[in-house]
């Protein structure tokens, strides 16, 4: 419901040049039959661009539409295994009226203001969630195929490869080797059959690409002063409401929870402060109180079902978080939400669970009508690179391949139908893009001549990764059209801003335009030979 419900209201708001449509440009390179790694470039294992070979599949002109609205499917299917799996750790039981207004906050805080577009991140997230969920089963069959998903998740984006680990010992399976062959059974076929193929060397040279643990997986939390407030403050409520129940002190108790909620609110409330606001300090603050309120059970030693779920939670905003640009839990804030506000609740004795569950319920109403305006003015004032909603007037069908439906800003548009015509002058000419817009590739005529669709250097972060991209330009050299981008792709909305000839991200279009030909040029975009 809440899916469907954003998507027809908010797929069609948005485009942006950079990071839209670049998973489903590998999907178009595997639907024509190009093998990963060797014939095109992925510092990540491309289970994503597989998964998302429907979109491209069913979508046609609407492409990106559909790819929308898978997005939003699989957010509300993640944050239904997270409300399932916290729901049976629980010594009590919701009405299926109560559960509503957890379910709709877990949705929107997942969501916040990251864009609707298919992406590795969100389906390893979903794959994990999923798998978490179905591992819980008392089917053998069923918690098999639960740790299949979990390792799944790792061939999206292979920082999630512990979380296999770490699925199987929470489940106290650690001598059934059935369940480690099958946690890692998607990694080892991924490995397998790229080796057959003879793609070894390039796989283990891309996906070993990307070095600086410590910068995404550690130096935020240490950085961010939000995480130490949230695991002191969840620490201090997770103590409070375990400690009250040796002494009957109800109202410390309940008061405790109202302060743990008044924490997830404030954070809401930060959904619409701009456009990165949110995933720079408040999902630091939910991941802090999730960790506390763990912390203090741990320490009691209360091993519960509840615990465990909370810490495979925790580990898989952590793994969510470490990231080349998105070094945040931000994508598992609904989650977080469900594992702190309603695990707490397993710390309670039994006679007190009954109110302290309609306390818990109140909570999260008061929340949720605070937090759906923030959450509402994010979806609408805040679009990924873009302006904001009442600014959206252009369709992109008839100038961006497969993207009727989706409404833009007037500078954006203006970019992209430069692209288009550009491209049309072209006639049958081959051609090439560089750096932004890989959305173009999804289902344009031509495929990219190039092996990599976006051709920035965070994607290609070596020298000899770059170095494939330069090659394959200069071998094609006299046979291709290089189309280079004169404006910034990043924020295009607010207009025009010339390509800055000093930042590494656009490493290889300077490189272009130093070592290639000009041959014509038009208001956004400038052709090499």
């Amino acid at each position: 419901m809440f899916a469907l419900a954003a998507h027809f209201l908010l797929s069609p708001l948005g485009f942006n040049l950079t990071d839209d449509g670049f998973v489903l440009a590998q999907s178009r390179r595997l639907l024509s039959g190009e093998l990963p790694h060797r014939d095109f470039l992925s510092i990540r294992p491309v289970g994503s661009a597989l998964l998302h070979m429907v979109d491209l599949l069913i979508g046609g002109e609407r492409t990106f539409l559909v790819s929308r609205l898978l997005y939003w499917l699989e957010v509300a299917v993640g944050c239904w295994a997270w409300l399932t799996i916290v729901l049976e750790s629980l010594p009590v039981r919701l009405g299926r009226m109560a559960v509503l207004p957890f379910a709709a906050l877990a949705f929107m805080f997942s969501t916040h203001t990251f864009p609707p577009m298919a992406w590795y991140t969100v389906d390893a997230i979903t794959l994990a969630s999923l798998g978490h969920l179905a591992s819980g089963s008392q089917r053998r069959s069923v918690q098999l195929l639960g740790h299949v998903l979990i390792g799944a998740a790792a061939i999206c984006k292979q920082n999630f490869l512990p979380l296999a680990l770490l699925g199987v010992l929470l489940r106290g399976r650690a001598r059934r080797p059935d369940a480690w062959l099958a946690a890692f059974a998607a990694p080892l076929v991924y490995v397998a059959v790229l080796a057959a193929c003879g793609a070894a060397s390039e796989m283990r040279e891309q996906l070993t690409a990307v070095t600086g643990l410590f910068e995404s997986g550690l130096r935020p939390y240490v950085k961010e002063g939000w995480f130490a407030s949230g695991l002191a403050l969840g620490a201090l409520f997770g103590w409070l409401v375990a400690r009250s129940q040796s002494r009957g002190a109800n109202v410390t108790r309940y008061v405790a929870m109202a302060a743990g909620w008044a924490g997830v609110a404030y954070a809401g409330s930060a959904l619409d402060a701009d456009a990165f606001h949110f995933i720079l300090s408040e999902a630091f603050l939910l991941f802090g109180l999730a960790t506390g309120a763990l912390v203090v059970q741990l320490v009691r030693r209360e091993f519960t079902p509840g615990v465990l779920a909370g810490a495979f939670a925790l580990a898989l905003a952590w793994c969510t978080a470490v990231s080349l640009g998105y070094r945040s839990p931000a994508l598992v804030c609904g989650p977080l939400v469900l594992v702190f506000g309603l695990g707490i609740l397993g710390a309670i004795e039994p006679k007190g669970r009954p109110t302290a569950l309609h306390i818990a319920t109140a909570c999260a109403s008061l929340t949720l009508l605070l937090v759906a305006p923030h959450w509402w003015s994010a979806r609408r004032d805040h679009i990924y690179h873009e302006a904001t909603a009442p600014l959206l007037t252009h369709d992109l069908a008839g100038v961006l391949p497969g993207g009727r439906g989706i409404r833009t800003n007037e500078h954006t548009y203006a970019m992209l139908k430069d692209l288009h015509d550009t491209v049309t002058r072209l006639k049958e000419r081959r051609y090439a893009l560089v750096v932004d817009g890989p959305g173009w590739w999804v289902c344009a005529e031509q495929r990219n001549p190039l092996p990599m669709d976006w051709a920035n250097n965070m994607e290609m972060s070596t020298e000899p990764l770059r170095s494939r991209v330069t090659d394959s330009v200069l071998a094609q050299r006299g046979q291709l059209a290089v189309i280079v981008q004169k404006a910034v792709g990043l924020r295009s909305s607010i207009g025009f801003r010339p390509l800055p000839t000093d930042d590494p991200f656009y490493g290889v279009a300077v490189w272009a335009m130093r070592t290639l030909e000009p041959e014509s040029e038009s208001m956004y975009w400038a052709v090499y030979r």
